[in-house]
């Protein structure tokens, strides 16, 4: 019935029908609203014609003005092109927007040699040319640019270039015509003969620098026929020298600058033993520390650590016992390392880390202890114990081990302990062990590298290398022979030699402070000869080959220290360059025990 009813209701009466009630109801008009037609869209505006008799010109005019989007972008990149298009143009507008960096070349006009400290302009920007006669002007416009030049003793110089748009090597030369007389430098290392650059020559009223070749042209005023002249140069002492003028030449003036630094060493010119020091060139000798008289010729000994920052010196200075001191070669401050009822042996630097023995005069040789291996770090002054020895008895019968050999490799100490009695007939050495052993020199990584049995073998050492060493092991009963090969940082190898070959004279051998290099000495036919290696001692470089000089050190890594028998100090480059005297020195130093 709902949906009958629904549907009545939504039925529309028709407009033939009246119901009964609708008869007595009045009936309102109904607007009908008439559909609107839908308004025509309106038609384009057709382009106008060309105008009758229109010109060539009107016809593009009115196309470009139709037609912006096109001709707008078109009419800029044309404009664009053509300034690029005409140099001067070009330049004018590319220099407001455009800079380069240009590089001038300076030389003098007679001589084709560079000339340095010129001053050069271009613009707003400036600069001073180097020992190459180079200098670089920074962000100079591109386009016509006149670059000026100018220094003391020559004509002021022009150069008219023009810095294009687009170049890859933007550099010009130009030349100086002198109104002095001219003179040639050339300045060299003392020790080594090799050329040096950018010495800074400073002489009458003008500066100037050398060159790659170790060259300087300088023009003087004309007079004097001698300058005063101060060279300099980092990592070299400042020199004073005379620079020579001729009227009629250019005069080459032949100089040596020598490296910074002082070496340090033993002198009894005074009587006394002092610690002296001078430069590379023997110049300024200084004593450092002044002997007390007290100094024993046959123990004072100086060894200088690798950078030769500091120094160990082994001395009886109060006169009652040897101490061991070191020297800072900052301040030559002294400072007492070690010392007491002891005698003292110095077997070298590792680093910072002097390594030497003590043997106690207060203990018997079996108490424990009587005996050590210590390092002491210079940087902070702290000792440590390496190593100590053992033993056992008394004074009728003991054992007791003592050091028999040691050896520095790099960072690494290598020493051998073997025992010993003052009681043969009743010694007993049952379960002793001879030893070769390592440890760092800050006394870490202690290992045992060898060990045999006192009671039936003893044990003997020999380092054939930089980093290598020897061993002997003979069976006390049978005299049986053992070979081996112990590389540092490695295992002992078995090998075949003879005892000729073990007990070979060989060298010891200096390393460089950063370890690359190794120097020696050798004898060939009679001669000493000078070598250095690499850090194995391979590729070997003979230096000097003669009678009187042998390896004392090294000073850097660039120069060579030797010794002139035994008593005077010379040095040296890597390339066999003559060798310099520097000055004579306390013999029977451990310099020559050692060299």
């Amino acid at each position: 019935m709902a949906d009958e009813k629904e549907k009545t209701e939504s039925t529309e009466p028709t407009s033939d029908f009246i119901g009964p009630r609708e008869r007595l109801k009045p009936v309102e008009p109904v607007e009908v609203e008439e559909a609107k037609a839908p308004e025509p869209e309106p038609e384009p505006e057709p382009e106008p014609s060309e105008p009758v008799g229109a010109t060539r010109r009107q016809r593009f005019r009115r196309w470009y003005l139709m037609h912006k989007k096109i001709s707008i972008p078109a009419t800029i990149l044309i404009l664009l092109l053509a300034i690029i298009a005409i140099p001067f143009t070009r330049y004018a507008v590319a220099g407001v927007f455009v800079s380069r960096d240009i590089q001038v070349q300076v030389l003098d006009s007679k001589t084709n040699a560079p000339v340095s400290e010129a001053s050069v302009s271009a613009g707003d920007t400036s600069g001073v040319t180097s020992g190459t006669g180079y200098v670089t002007l920074q962000d100079v416009d591109v386009g016509p640019v006149i670059i000026k030049i100018a220094k003391k003793y020559y004509k002021e110089g022009e150069l008219k270039v023009t810095v294009p748009v687009v170049m890859s090597a933007n550099s010009f030369s130009a030349k100086l015509v002198p109104t002095g007389r001219q003179a040639k430098i050339v300045v060299v290392d003392y020790a080594n003969q090799e050329a040096l650059a950018d010495v800074e020559i400073k002489i009458a009223d003008i500066k100037a620098k050398t060159d790659r070749s170790g060259s300087a042209a300088v023009v003087l005023p004309v007079g004097p026929h001698e300058h005063s002249a101060e060279l300099g140069l980092e990592g070299y002492n400042t020199t004073n020298v005379t620079v020579i003028v001729s009227d009629t030449e250019v005069k080459q003036n032949d100089i040596k600058l020598t490296p910074a630094g002082r070496v340090y060493f033993l002198s009894n010119r005074s009587g006394a033993i002092d610690v002296m020091k001078t430069n590379l060139d023997g110049s300024d000798p200084k004593v450092v520390l002044a002997g007390t008289g007290s100094e024993r010729p046959s123990s004072t000994t100086l060894i200088a650590s690798p950078d030769w920052k500091y120094l160990a010196l082994l001395a009886r200075r109060d006169g009652s016992k040897d101490k061991v001191y070191i020297i800072t070669t900052s301040d030559d401050k002294l400072t007492t390392a070690d010392e007491g009822s002891a005698e003292f042996a110095l077997e070298g630097w590792a680093g910072d880390k002097l390594i030497y023995t003590v043997s106690r005069t207060d203990l018997s040789p079996w108490q424990t202890g009587a005996g050590k291996l210590k390092s002491y770090n210079a940087s902070t002054g702290k000792v440590t114990t390496l190593d100590q020895t053992t033993g056992s008895g008394n004074v009728n019968s003991n054992v007791y081990e003592y050091y028999n050999f040691v050896y520095l490799s790099g960072d690494s100490v290598i020493y051998g302990k073997g025992w010993a009695t003052q009681s043969e007939d009743d010694a007993d050495f049952t379960g002793k062990q001879e030893t070769l052993s390592s440890i760092s020199a800050n006394g870490q990584d202690h290992k045992v590298v060898a060990s045999y049995d006192t009671a039936t073998k003893k044990m003997d050492f020999a380092a054939h290398a930089p980093s290598a060493i020897y061993i002997l092991m003979t069976t006390q009963d049978s005299g049986a022979e053992e070979f081996f090969d112990y590389q540092v940082g490695s295992q002992p190898k078995a090998v075949t030699l003879t005892i000729d070959d073990f007990y070979k004279n060989y060298p010891i051998y200096i390393s460089s402070p950063d370890g690359k290099r190794t120097l020696w000495t050798e004898v060939h036919d009679g001669k000493n000869v000078v070598t250095v290696g690499d850090s194995n001692g391979a590729n070997a470089k003979v230096i000097t080959q003669s009678d009187d000089y042998t390896s004392f050190g090294w000073f850097g890594d660039k120069y060579l220290l030797v010794s002139k028998d035994n008593s005077e100090l010379g040095i040296t480059g890597l390339n066999n360059t003559p060798i310099q005297t520097i000055t004579s020195y306390q013999a029977d130093t451990l310099y020559a025990k050692l060299r």
